[in-house]
């Protein structure tokens, strides 16, 4: 066989020299070089192409960070487009997001009766009226999702309110795209704009819940002009329960959580994109091949080089009938060429890094245990450290969020319907299975820490006569005192 980059004649000062090439899953071989730089150059993708690949991959496009000139609404310290392109291209981000929502509304609720009040049923019914009906499209836990997903995602959120032509209570609540909505700079009018992403210079005004007029019923506004008066049903605003997180450069808007780690994502994505394209042109690195000899560089340009010769010797174990087979490369006294299978997951290892990092970083954000979003960790030394951190999530990050959303629908009951002595109750995310919570509370029983009463009533159970007695077990047998001393 003939080795082109030996040479035939005799140089007069020949070198000892060692090149390594990479064989890739798609038979193209490069040198290795090459697979080190697309590494390097991962890490320093900026941006991935900047705010228009942003804009591009976002439907959000007419929803921009900036009021037009001379607009009378606030702008927004965050592009609502960035976060919803962020959504869409990290799994992590969307999950903690859905997650958080329904560990904090989807765990059920009930409607309790406040302390020191009188039972009113015609209240009761009222609450059930509209929890039980809030709209022709959705559920209230469905309902309260959506707002949960808008404000963790993009840091505030709105609910409609539409009342009652004839009583002037609340009859509908609806979901609004919170990134459409803008709020009017000066804050005494309590007015909010909804701007659509047509590029139609037109506003669809609404007004903050519990406004009312000098009659004491609900203001009634224009829904084209903002214009407080006398304004015929059909034509009139609806109000808006409007929440945010707060964020100290803004007094209108607020921020996500992940707004801190909003580079962080942005660069893993990039990463992620230069790592396909890279695996889509050269194919997934499989082969570690390394040339070893003496030879000049100025090889012959009729004659095949490293990379040719490398190709030709690769096709000849190619296809199912070659599956098993064996490069033999015949090389003059010399020159040596070894072949060394890669760790392909070992060669991707600084991508996978970076992809854990990004993320941690979110995880982080958002407060959210890796097991809620079915990713499965353990603590350092091998220690499971699950448990508290799901304590320190519901305490810290679920209750606070529940908490939030009954306190806004407490004041729904009392300024939409005129209810003074019910509130909203939302279950607390449980942090034992049935089996552990059965095992806790019959440990609880027999201890006499709790009486059957107490645990059916958290429970939601209906109580029994004779369960409010205290029990102790008295299996315990007196042997007699320690004596060893």
């Amino acid at each position: 066989m003939r080795i082109p980059f030996l040479k035939k004649a005799e140089p007069p000062k020949r070198r000892r020299r060692t090149r390594a090439y990479i064989a890739t899953t798609d038979g193209n071989v490069f040198p290795y070089a090459m697979l080190k730089f697309a590494e390097i150059q991962k890490s320093a993708v900026n941006g991935i192409g900047g705010k228009e690949a942003i804009e591009k991959a976002s439907d959000s496009k007419g929803e921009q960070g900036e009021a037009t000139a001379g607009s009378k609404l606030a702008n927004k310290p965050y592009d609502p487009a960035l976060f919803f392109w962020m959504k869409n291209n990290n799994i992590y981000l969307w999950r903690c997001v859905i997650q958080l929502a329904s560990d904090i509304a989807g765990t059920g609720w009930t409607i309790k009766q406040k302390e020191g009040k009188p039972e009113k049923n015609e209240e009761l019914d009222k609450i059930l009226a509209l929890m039980e009906d809030p709209n022709w499209e959705d559920s209230i836990e469905e309902l309260w999702q959506k707002f949960l997903i808008d404000r963790n995602l993009i840091g505030y959120a709105g609910m409609e309110v539409v009342r009652d032509i004839v009583t002037d209570e609340a009859k509908e609540l609806w979901h609004i795209g919170s990134s459409r909505i803008w709020l009017h700079k000066d804050k005494k009018t309590g007015l909010f704009a909804e701007k659509n992403a047509t590029g139609v210079q037109k506003n669809t005004w609404f007004y903050r819940f519990g406004m009312v007029g000098s009659d004491g019923k609900s203001l009634q506004v224009s829904r084209d002009t903002g214009i407080a008066g006398d304004i015929e049903y059909k034509d009139r605003a609806h109000e808006i329960m409007y929440s945010k997180i707060y964020y100290p450069e803004s007094s209108y808007y607020g921020a996500p959580p992940i707004a801190p780690a909003s580079g962080d994502v942005v660069l893993g994505v990039g990463a992620r994109d230069y790592n396909l394209a890279f695996v889509v042109n050269y194919g997934v690195p499989a082969l570690l091949i390394t040339l070893s000899g003496e030879w000049d560089d100025d090889v012959d340009p009729d004659e095949e080089g490293p990379v040719e010769i490398i190709n030709r010797e690769l096709k000849k174990i190619k296809g199912v009938e070659n599956a098993h087979g064996t490069i033999v490369v015949e090389t003059p006294e010399g020159c040596e060429m070894t072949v060394v299978k890669l760790a392909i997951q070992e060669k991707e290892g600084s991508f996978s890094i970076m992809k854990a990092d990004v993320a941690q970083d979110v995880m982080v954000a958002y407060g959210m245990p890796p097991y809620r979003i079915r990713l499965a960790k353990t603590g350092s030394l091998a220690g499971n450290v699950a448990t508290p951190m799901l304590e320190t999530y519901i305490s810290g990050v679920v209750e606070p969020g529940q908490r939030a959303l009954e306190r806004m629908m407490d004041r729904l009951y009392a300024k939409g319907l005129g209810v003074e002595n019910y509130e909203l109750s939302l279950k607390n995310l449980d942090l034992y299975t049935e089996k552990e919570q059965a095992e806790i509370a019959g440990t609880q029983i027999r201890t006499g820490q709790k009486t059957p009463n107490q645990i059916r009533r958290k429970r939601g159970e209906p109580e029994y006569i004779g369960g409010d007695t205290y029990h102790m077990e008295s299996s315990l047998i007196d042997v007699g005192e320690d004596d060893t001393e």
